[in-house]
């Protein structure tokens, strides 16, 4: 497994500002790499990068015949295939180019694990976060790559706390995945969407407090502190 990610992009100068824009050290290593090169290596089954960065418009590389989603769908037939190793694929794009070439349409959405717009990345506030997601579910990948890894042991639960707090339906999602990446899945959608788990802003708005102008806040959130999420990728995924 190579220690860098990888943003498939047809633009290199583009990918290059957004690959030093998001690394962070050690921690997050991020390299710019052309269509063409990533399908060369996907098919040859040496690709095996920490996670995957991709643009959904690979048009404007000359001789590139893939788009994103038809790229990514073939890095999970290779991932099922066991062609290559399990690793997060996260849509990388700017709004409008979405529109134009997704649309509203969201067979595509199970393709990949996370998706950041580009143009959602011109504060220091939220290139923060988005370094905190893609460390949070390269974190999830890594717990779900060690043989005989468990839900409750990634979720940092007892029995008695799942049966209180869980979802049948979850776990069954979860138990019929026989790779990493369809496992990750689920998991990746309860951190980054509100559902079993939950952010601050929107437990402020199910308890109708404005938590931002609120004197009290501060002293409910400590009196919840129990109930924050401290499972894998929890220090990513503040829930």
């Amino acid at each position: 497994m190579n220690d860098n990610w990888r943003l498939i992009d047809d633009s290199p100068e583009e990918a290059a500002a957004f690959a030093n824009g998001l690394s962070k050290g050690d921690a997050l290593k991020i390299m710019p790499m052309g269509a063409q090169e990533a399908a060369a290596a996907i098919s040859a089954g040496t690709f095996a990068p920490s996670g995957v960065l991709m643009d959904v418009d690979l048009s404007n590389e000359a001789g590139s015949q893939q788009s994103g989603p038809g790229m990514a769908q073939d890095i999970r037939v290779a991932q099922q295939k066991r062609a290559v190793p399990g690793f997060p694929i996260v849509r990388f794009s700017l709004r409008d180019k979405v529109l134009e070439n997704i649309g509203h349409d969201s067979s595509s959405d199970d393709i990949f694990d996370l998706k950041i717009e580009k143009d959602g990345l011109s504060t220091p506030e939220a290139r923060t976060a988005a370094q905190a997601k893609l460390i949070g579910v390269r974190e999830l990948y890594d717990a779900l790559s060690v043989e005989g890894a468990e839900l409750l042991q990634i979720l940092g639960l007892t029995d008695e706390q799942w049966c209180q707090w869980g979802s049948t339906s979850f776990q069954s999602d979860f138990d019929i995945g026989d790779r990493v990446h369809l496992k990750a899945g689920p998991l990746v959608r309860m951190m980054a969407h509100p559902g079993l788990l939950i952010d601050e802003e929107m437990l402020a708005v199910r308890l109708g407090v404005d938590h931002l102008n609120s004197k009290g806040w501060e002293k409910l959130a400590g009196e919840l502190e129990p109930y924050a999420y401290r499972g894998v990728a929890g220090g990513c995924f503040i829930r």
